[in-house]
């Protein structure tokens, strides 16, 4: 099926908002970070956990108080949150003083948050085909804009990155608003968790968990070879990116999550354990050119899971993005400490720098044997149901609540739970059940949670469903 122009672009403009997103973050290591390392070189991992913490208040925000998110308004502040940035930055290196450029990388990255926000969501508008190929080429034009920038004179990458977030506000904030304002009015993720637990995916999910060990991993990788503070490039970086759009757009390639990690993996244990030979040979470049094949295919797979969920349910895409961009920031500063202590040993002490190395090959290989053997990334994405307004059983009162109470008794509900299945089957919130019966958020959500078990269902949809038919026989 032919996409339609007003489809051909959006898949544009999300494109060159993701790329400019992705850039940016090279932008704060390459151009703005080599300004600060004479003075307070710390400053890039000070910032880094401060965005962490910014993510994390942003998704437990959005989890309770969506009309909060406003985005016309949030976006101007990030902005001018932004420009206040800048002039501190040049304010603290003119000054050499550490707090005014921890102050302003830290007001960076909150700009940085949003706009990655946003355009994250503006990507629910994609279907699965256009997603893949928006997050390739979005890489492949990153690495161009690398590539270009690195030829020019520094401070054409630090004007590059004071505009990026300007033009993600033109060309996102459009495409994202119809997600937000639906979000803002609509009931809170946490309340609508309760009924509908099969919508949205917990902070706790593996999907998350693994989320964090990439990251982590990818740390200790970006952190290897890297010089003065600053990771070491590698021309060849794109090749696994280009060899993936290549296979989207000419072969018509269907992405399967489960395959690109597992490819990821490989690529990524292959290099790690060729990681010992720099302590005989110079193979910064050879293995850092696998390593980075392998965070690339990661880099992808981040935008591809976050999208593809929120795409399933946009109502709780806010939430998923900042979390999973928490847990980008909280594994990639440990990672970094890794790999430049196993940098620092390769040099003096080259029998630690092998045993570092190893143990988080073995940890991962472990972690990729043993804990993932079940998920099933795809299948995770599937799963996840349209956060739908709640639906009631249609009919005469006195026969619904008859029908309910006799699929209570068959089932084995308890009498608590008899209670909150009438309450389900009336369409009534989990803010409603909390408040008529007097129960906190968490006992409503395990009673609901047993009462699916019980009667075997996954969904709101399902329970309706399974009263009606009940009824009509």
């Amino acid at each position: 099926m032919k996409a339609m122009p007003g489809e051909w672009l959006v898949l544009v403009r999300s494109t060159l908002a993701l790329a400019l997103v992705m850039l940016s973050g090279w932008l704060l290591m390459y151009s703005i970070f080599p300004l600060y390392d004479p003075t307070f070189p710390l400053a890039r991992d000070y910032s880094t956990a401060a965005q962490g913490v910014v993510f994390v208040l942003i998704a437990l925000g959005a989890m309770r108080r969506p009309r909060l998110f406003s985005i016309e308004p949030l976006s101007v502040v990030a902005l001018a949150l932004g420009v206040g940035g800048v002039a501190l930055a040049y304010l603290g290196i003119d000054r050499e003083s550490p707090l005014l450029m921890v102050l302003s990388s830290t007001l960076l990255r909150i700009t940085m948050s949003w706009f990655q926000i946003v355009v994250g969501v503006s990507l629910t508008r994609l279907n699965a085909r256009h997603l893949s190929i928006c997050i390739a080429v979005a890489l492949l034009f990153s690495y161009a804009g690398q590539y270009l920038l690195f030829l020019l004179p520094s401070w054409a990458g630090v004007a590059a990155f004071v505009a990026i977030p300007f033009a993600c506000y033109l060309l996102s904030v459009p495409l994202a608003r119809p997600v937000f304002n639906r979000f803002a009015i609509s009931e809170s993720p946490f309340d609508s968790s309760v009924t509908r637990p099969s919508s949205f995916l917990p902070f706790s999910h593996h999907l998350f968990i693994c989320l964090l060990v990439f990251h982590v991993v990818k740390g200790f990788l970006i952190s290897f070879g890297e010089v003065e503070g600053t990771p070491l490039r590698v021309v060849l970086s794109p090749l696994a990116i280009l060899v993936l759009a290549c296979a989207l757009l000419v072969f018509r390639w269907q992405v399967r999550a489960d395959r690109l990690f597992d490819i990821a993996a490989l690529l990524i244990v292959a290099g790690l354990l060729l990681m010992p030979l720099t302590t005989l040979i110079s193979a910064h470049a050879i293995i850092n050119l696998m390593l980075s094949s392998g965070c690339a295919c990661f880099s992808f797979l981040f935008w591809y899971l976050l999208a593809s969920l929120s795409a399933r349910n946009p109502h709780g895409a806010v939430p998923a993005f900042a979390w999973g961009s928490a847990l980008l920031c909280f594994g990639i500063v440990p990672g970094a400490f890794l790999g430049r202590l196993t940098d620092q040993y390769t040099l003096t002490t080259p029998l630690v720098a092998i045993i570092i190395t190893a143990v988080l090959t073995w940890l991962f290989v472990a972690y990729y044997l043993l804990c993932l053997k079940r998920l099933s990334f795809d299948a995770t994405i599937l799963a996840i149901q349209p956060d739908d307004t709640p639906a009631q059983v249609q009919g005469n009162f006195d026969s619904i609540t008859f029908v309910s109470e006799q699929i209570a008794h068959d089932h084995g509900l308890t009498p608590r739970e008899t209670e909150i299945l009438a309450l389900l089957v009336r369409g009534r919130s989990g803010r409603y059940i909390k408040d008529d019966l007097g129960v906190s958020q968490n006992t409503v959500k395990a009673h609901v949670r047993h009462i699916y078990q019980k009667l075997d269902i996954h969904t709101h949809q399902e329970l309706i469903d399974l009263i009606e038919a009940q009824a009509s026989s």
